[in-house]
C-alpha cells in the first residue's frame, strides 16, 4: 500500500497564480485543495485537514494577515505550517514576526516553492519527535511567551517561573524535561538555582539551557556595559553549577533551532557534540 500523499491548500485569488501553482504542486505529487480568499481558507482547512497551507497576502473578503491569526488562535489549526507568498519586504516583516514558517517573493521559480515545501515537510517530521515538557524561567513575560508559542508549536508542554523559588517549585510539580532559564535571575541567584537542581534526581542530569535579555531604556541607574558585565559572571558561575548550554541573547527567529537538540526524543542517547558543552 502506498503512503498517502500529503495535502496542500492553496489560499491565492489570481486565476493564473491559482492554476499554475496548483498543477506544479500535482506534478510534485502533492494533493491540492484550493481556496481564493481568507475565508474560503479557513472553511477548508475545516473540511479538508491539508498537511500545510500556501497562502497569498493581499485577498479580497479576507487577507492573509487575517486568515492567519485565525489559524494561529484555533488549536486544531495552529500547527499547520503555513509558507506565505508575498510581494513586498514589510509584509515578509509582519509575519515573520507573527511566527510564519516561510516565505516566497512573487515572481518565483515554481521549483523554489517545491523545495521550500519539502523542507517544510521535513522540518515538520523533526518537530514531531520533540514533545517535551519545557520549564521557562525568566522577568519579561513577553518573551517567555514567544518561547512557549514556538515550543507549543512543536509539540512541546511549557510552564513558567519567574524566580528561583519558582523554578525548583515547578520542577518538583511539573517535572519538565527541559528548563531555560534567564541569567541574571531575579531573587535567588541563577548558580544557586543550578547547583539545587543538581542535587535532585529527576533533575540531576536534564538540560538547564541559559540566556539573556534586556531592554538599554528598561536598565534606570545601571549601564549596558553593568549589565553585561553582570550577564557574563552570572554565565561564568552558572557553567560552573551544572549548566548545559548557553543560548546567549534571546532572539525570536533563532530561538527553536539553536534548542531542538535537546527538545528531540533521542537526545540524551546522542554522543556528545559541541553543543552538549557550554
Amino acid at each position: 500500500m502506498t503512503d498517502k500523499p500529503k495535502k496542500i491548500l492553496l489560499v491565492e485569488d489570481e486565476p493564473d497564480v491559482f492554476k499554475v501553482v496548483a498543477l506544479r504542486l500535482m506534478e510534485a505529487g502533492y494533493g491540492v485543495v484550493l481556496a481564493r480568499n481568507g475565508q474560503e481558507g479557513l472553511d477548508r482547512v475545516f473540511e479538508e485537514c491539508p498537511d500545510l497551507i500556501v497562502t497569498d497576502v493581499l485577498m479580497p473578503v479576507m487577507d492573509g494577515f487575517t486568515f492567519y491569526k485565525n489559524l494561529k488562535k484555533n488549536s486544531k489549526t495552529a500547527s499547520i505550517p503555513v509558507l506565505v507568498l508575498t510581494a513586498r519586504g514589510h509584509m515578509e516583516d509582519s509575519f515573520r514576526v507573527m511566527g510564519a514558517d516561510d516565505f516566497l517573493a512573487k515572481p518565483f521559480e515554481h521549483e523554489i516553492l517545491i523545495a521550500k515545501i519539502e523542507a517544510l515537510f521535513a522540518q515538520s517530521m523533526v518537530m514531531q519527535e520533540m514533545n517535551k515538557k519545557v520549564l521557562l524561567a525568566g522577568s519579561d513575560k513577553q518573551i517567555l511567551e514567544k518561547m512557549a508559542a514556538q515550543l507549543e508549536r512543536a509539540g512541546c508542554l511549557t510552564e513558567m517561573a519567574k524566580n528561583g523559588s519558582e523554578i525548583i517549585a515547578k520542577v518538583v510539580q511539573f517535572s519538565p524535561d527541559v528548563l531555560i532559564m534567564e541569567i541574571p535571575l531575579y531573587g535567588m541567584a541563577a548558580d544557586e538555582v543550578v547547583k539545587i537542581l543538581r542535587q535532585m534526581d529527576q533533575f540531576d542530569q536534564r538540560p538547564i539551557l541559559i540566556y539573556n535579555f534586556f531592554r538599554a531604556e528598561d536598565l534606570g541607574e545601571i549601564t549596558v556595559r553593568q549589565r553585561t558585565a553582570l550577564i557574563e559572571d552570572t554565565k561564568q558561575a552558572c557553567i560552573e553549577a551544572g549548566t548545559t548550554y548557553d543560548i546567549g541573547w534571546f532572539n525570536e527567529f533563532t530561538f527553536l533551532e539553536l534548542i531542538q537538540d535537546f527538545l528531540m526524543e533521542k537526545s540524551s542517547e546522542k554522543e556528545e557534540s559541541p553543543r552538549d558543552k557550554v
